[in-house]
């Protein structure tokens, strides 16, 4: 008989996280509150946790059933992304529109308004369809019966009462991934100076989202161990967020003002109705870089504020001797 080896607690631990992310996505997948404008979000969220835990525990599969499995979660999250994207600009325009802006700017920006609310109907549709064709392929069943033979196959070997080295293994294992996501995190260190630098803030923002994930996942399964560093990088990740929301009305903006001008002159035969929407729109593309720069200078202050308080080093400290809680395994 096969004796149990600490990659095989590792593997187990993998499998009881993973499972619990399919739950938590299927729970969400199926909720009653469709309409609602956080339906969307809530999965998103989701899938993307289930997918930066499958990059964690990747070697607790196959790698063609990962690689599978991978690629139709990755569909759901994508296939949300322009959705939440509406919910966020229709947000922000709502919340425009409660401002002493004038009455001349208030027509162009209802107009946009109406129109991110009619696109936004639409894209729901295409949510549910995308939500349903996963739930009908069966997906997150398939997965999880793959991962309970796993489970079936780990029990057949003999368990070993020597537990420390189970304990190096998954502590030195936690370590070296904090480490490379703090390594791909700083060096964006001197890529970064200069809000117009907007591929590396998105993509910096992209990194920080997935240590963010990690590092719930890791104080999950550390007795809470990484808690007080989460919350920095959510505030860190929530700026970068607010400054690609900027880049995004900057691009968006301009294809908007073209678009809604062919349309009047389509409708009413010229562009004399388009004269009452510009101001709003032209009043926010001068209020969005304003806003772009004032979310910059936070952002800097709150990363200097971060690296001059040694946050990475921290971090990097608190991995490098942790205990694992449940690591022997609960099948």
């Amino acid at each position: 008989m096969e004796t149990y080896n600490p990659k095989d607690s590792f593997e187990l631990i993998g499998i009881r996280i993973l499972m619990k992310y399919i739950s938590n996505l299927r729970r969400d997948l199926v909720s009653e509150d469709q309409k609602d404008i956080e339906y969307a979000h809530r999965i998103r969220v989701s899938s993307r946790r289930l997918r930066e835990a499958l990059n964690i525990f990747k070697t607790c599969i196959s790698e063609n059933i990962l690689n599978l499995f991978k690629k139709e979660v990755k569909k759901i999250t994508k296939s949300l992304g322009k959705a939440r994207d509406l919910d966020i600009q229709i947000e922000f325009v709502k919340e425009l529109l409660e401002t002493k802006i004038s009455l001349e700017q208030t027509i162009g920006v209802e107009r946009l308004l109406l129109r991110l609310t009619q696109e936004r109907l639409l894209e729901q549709k295409n949510v549910l369809e995308n939500v349903n064709k996963l739930l009908e392929k069966k997906v997150l069943e398939k997965f999880e019966k793959h991962l309970k033979k796993r489970i079936k196959k780990m029990q057949k070997k003999k368990q070993t009462t020597n537990t420390s080295k189970q304990k190096d293994y998954f502590s030195s294992k936690i370590n070296e991934m904090i480490k490379n996501y703090i390594t791909d995190i700083t060096t964006y260190r001197k890529r970064i100076q200069g809000s117009d630098k907007k591929e590396e803030l998105h993509e910096l923002r992209i990194k920080v989202k997935h240590f963010r994930y990690a590092l719930e996942i890791f104080s999950e399964i550390c007795s809470n161990r990484f808690k007080s560093f989460i919350e920095p990088l959510k505030n860190l990740q929530t700026l970068l967020g607010d400054i690609h929301d900027c880049d995004v009305w900057e691009e968006f903006l301009p294809e908007f003002l073209k678009k809604e001008k062919e349309k009047t002159i389509d409708y009413f035969g010229n562009s004399k109705f388009f004269t009452k929407i510009k101001p709003g729109i032209s009043y926010m593309q001068k209020l969005i870089p304003i806003k772009k720069a004032k979310l910059y200078k936070e952002f800097i202050i709150f990363w200097n504020k971060l690296e001059d308080g040694g946050f990475f080093n921290k971090l990097l400290n608190e991995s490098s001797n942790i205990e694992v809680q449940n690591f022997t395994p609960t099948t």
